[in-house]
C-alpha cells in the first residue's frame, strides 16, 4: 500500500509538465508570429513609402515638362513676331540683339556668346 500514491503522482506531475510545455511553446509561437507580423508589416510600410516617393518623383517631373512645354509653346509663338523668318537676301537678314549672326551666307563666323572663336 505505500506505493499506491505513486501512479496517481507521476500522472500528475507528467499532465503539469506537459502543460506547462504546452504554454512555453505556445508563447513562443505567438511571439515569432507577432515578430513575423510587425516585420510584414515593416516591409509593407518600406514599400508604400517608396511607392509615395517614386509617385512624387514622377508628379514632379510631370509638373516640369508640362511647364517646360508652356515655355516652349510660348517661345514658339513669340519667336515670329519678334524675329521674322529668314528671306531669301543675306542682307535682310537681322540678328537678336542678345546673338550675333551665328551664321551669315558668306562668312564664316561665330558668335561671340556662344563660346567658339570669333
Amino acid at each position: 500500500m505505500a506505493w499506491e500514491w505513486v501512479v496517481p503522482v507521476a500522472g500528475a506531475v507528467t499532465g503539469v509538465a506537459v502543460g506547462l510545455a504546452g504554454i512555453i511553446a505556445t508563447y513562443k509561437a505567438g511571439n515569432r508570429q507577432q515578430a513575423t507580423a510587425l516585420a510584414v508589416v515593416r516591409q509593407q510600410a518600406d514599400a508604400q513609402v517608396a511607392v509615395a516617393r517614386e509617385e512624387r518623383q514622377q508628379r514632379r517631373l510631370e509638373e516640369a515638362y508640362l511647364e517646360m512645354l508652356a515655355a516652349l509653346t510660348t517661345i514658339y509663338y513669340w519667336v515670329p513676331t519678334v524675329y521674322p523668318m529668314l528671306t531669301d537676301k543675306p542682307e535682310n537678314l537681322r540678328c537678336r540683339p542678345f546673338l550675333s549672326c551665328l551664321i551669315v551666307p558668306g562668312k564664316k563666323r561665330f558668335g561671340r556668346r556662344t563660346g567658339l572663336p570669333a
